[in-house]
């Protein structure tokens, strides 16, 4: 569910990390919770697009913060290993 709502995307930052864009719902529903769960100090960027459901705000993370959210994920019985 969360690899079907997401892309891993290589930005154009100073040191070309990779990131992994995923549409903001469910269980991670807004930035606030993204940075609850991974730990974040601060507030993940969130971009506003469009699909076939109309406007939706995607989350913006490193590699890091997507393993860290992914784990969480597992522990809640979404994801499984």
């Amino acid at each position: 569910m969360f690899k079907d709502n997401s892309a891993t995307i290589p930005t154009t930052g100073e040191n070309g990390e990779t990131v992994l864009l995923f549409r903001l719902g469910g269980f991670l529903d807004s930035a606030e919770k993204v940075k609850e769960v991974a730990g974040l100090e601060s507030l993940p960027k969130v971009v506003e697009g469009e699909s076939a459901r109309g406007i939706v705000n995607f989350c913006l993370v490193g590699k890091t913060t997507q393993r860290k959210l992914e784990e969480w994920l597992v522990q809640q019985a979404v994801l499984q290993n």
